[in-house]
């Protein structure tokens, strides 16, 4: 992220979060998450403690995989999240809070093969505040890179059970992975 827009500050967070999917009509679905920031680091002087996330997103599956024809799906979605600030030499037992917001529009293209494995492609733009505030100064920040590119798996184990990892090395670095279970 940046921070007065010139300054570079990395954010390393940790997470865990619980969703629900509303398969629609039509292809259209959408998702709440809700879930916790587990603990992380902000820049070189600063540990983010255990805070709260949520997102709620809406997305269209556009075309089916078919043979070699890919899928092809879009999303939109909003997340939120907050969790307070201490120096890491533990000097000050809280210093301040992060929260932050985001709007993240995406696309993944993949395929679907011997009904067990589903590689894909995804591509996000995002973009969102991140206030800081420290010692009773606030700082508006934002991300360095308002884009995303990921290579991911999922894995079909079964009719309900699947497991999903997702890796991205560009722009919004980052790497996912869950546990799926359907009801």
């Amino acid at each position: 992220m940046t921070l007065d827009g010139d300054e570079r500050t990395a954010l390393r967070q940790h997470a865990v979060t619980v969703s629900g999917t509303r398969l629609l009509d039509r292809g259209w679905s959408v998702r709440a998450a809700l879930g916790s920031t587990l603990g992380g680091t902000l820049g070189p002087d600063l540990e983010s403690l255990p805070g709260v996330q949520g997102a709620v997103q809406g997305a269209k599956l556009w075309r089916s995989a078919s043979g070699a024809a890919p899928f092809v799906s879009s999303s939109l979605a909003l997340a939120v999240g907050w969790s307070r600030l201490a120096e890491l030499d533990g000097s000050s037992p809280s210093t301040g809070s992060l929260t932050a917001a985001d709007l993240r529009l995406g696309t993944a293209v993949g395929w679907e093969i011997g009904g067990v494995w589903s590689p894909y492609l995804s591509a996000q733009l995002f973009g969102g505040p991140a206030i800081i505030e420290v010692d009773g100064a606030t700082t508006q920040t934002t991300d360095v890179h308002h884009y995303r590119a990921s290579v991911g798996s999922s894995f079909f184990l079964g009719d309900a059970l699947s497991l999903f990892v997702d890796v991205a090395p560009v722009g919004e670095r980052g790497v996912a992975a869950g546990v799926s279970y359907s009801l």
